[in-house]
């Protein structure tokens, strides 16, 4: 299984810092690497989002008002999205927190909403930290890659999240070959973004994106990520520097406010031929699941739609 997950930083890498981690292995035979402090912050979407030009390379225009649960965050080459799925909860991709070999992982994480900063404290998957511990050079460092977050909620609540629906996890059902899901991205809107032109090309725009797609037949065969596989020139792709956002089930991209279910993060993306081919990481799996479950344990009084909260009630979407 690690041999199908073992690529080149520069293939497949959605979030990673690739210049920090290339720099990381040339500083690697002089010594220790000594950084200035980093912090990771997120904002809330729906404060710094833009209303049109909204979408994924090969998407359509989204709209602001009905993505209240997202929050982004810039990286060094890209950005990490992220999905709020209770009070001061959130999920992402665990190599957001990644900043190469032989430095740490970041642990200074801001969520920034009306105008407040709230101090976040991330916990990563097992199989990730070890992967991390043991210096994989693979991107990810484990294909669980996947990372719940939990912020305090000040007494002064931010005018965005009062009353906020937050997004729903749906675990208990795996999807299958064929299945119809919207894909989500933050970061780039042509196939020239992804590394199949050359740099003067690429024309970032930074906005917030949806897609239809179906899950590729045979990926579950292949690795525990979830695949879908694009022609580059007509279907959703996701884009090379966003990781982290989710993968939604129950909507539409002419349907966005419909019974939706996040069923999976953003991972990496690579370009084979005239296939892109996106990973995400499903939630839907034991390794997620057990994780969530042990979370919720050590977070007592911290809720997650979809497992100890209930959709339809606040705080939970229907």
């Amino acid at each position: 299984m690690a041999n199908q997950f073992r690529g080149t930083l520069a293939q497949c890498c959605l979030g990673l810092l690739l210049a920090g981690m290339f720099s990381a292995f040339a500083l690697a035979a002089q010594g220790a690497v000594h950084d200035e402090p980093a912090k990771l912050v997120f904002e809330l979407y729906a404060e710094i989002g833009p209303d049109s030009e909204v979408q994924l390379i090969n998407g359509v225009t989204a709209k602001r008002k009905d993505w209240p649960a997202i929050i982004i965050a810039p990286l060094d080459h890209g950005r990490c999205s992220a999905a709020l799925i209770g009070p001061g909860v959130f999920v992402t991709a665990a190599h957001c927190f990644d900043r190469g070999l032989d430095r740490p992982l970041l642990d200074n994480v801001r969520v920034e909403a009306g105008g407040q900063a709230l101090v976040a404290h991330c916990t990563l998957a097992p199989d990730y930290i070890q992967g991390f511990k043991n210096k994989v050079e693979s991107a990810p460092r484990a294909p669980d890659d996947f990372a719940l977050c939990s912020f305090t909620l000040p007494a002064a609540m931010p005018e965005q999240l009062q009353a906020l629906q937050h997004e729903v996890l749906q675990v208990d059902t795996p999807l299958a070959a064929g299945d119809a899901v919207l894909m989500t991205g933050y970061g780039c809107s042509r196939l020239a973004d992804l590394g199949a032109a050359s740099a003067n090309e690429k024309a970032l725009t930074n906005a917030f994106r949806i897609g239809n797609a179906k899950v590729y037949a045979g990926a579950a065969a292949q690795h525990p990520q979830i695949e879908i596989r694009s022609a580059v020139s007509s279907a959703p792709v996701l884009c090379d520097g966003d990781s982290g956002g989710p993968l939604i089930s129950g909507v539409t991209q002419t349907d966005e406010g419909g019974t939706r279910r996040v069923r999976g993060v953003n991972s990496t993306v690579e370009v084979l031929g005239g296939v892109a081919i996106s990973r995400i990481t499903p939630l839907s799996s034991t390794a997620f699941k057990n994780f969530a479950r042990q979370w919720l344990s050590e977070h007592p009084g911290k809720e997650i739609c979809g497992l100890n909260a209930q959709a339809g009630f606040l705080p939970c979407r229907q």
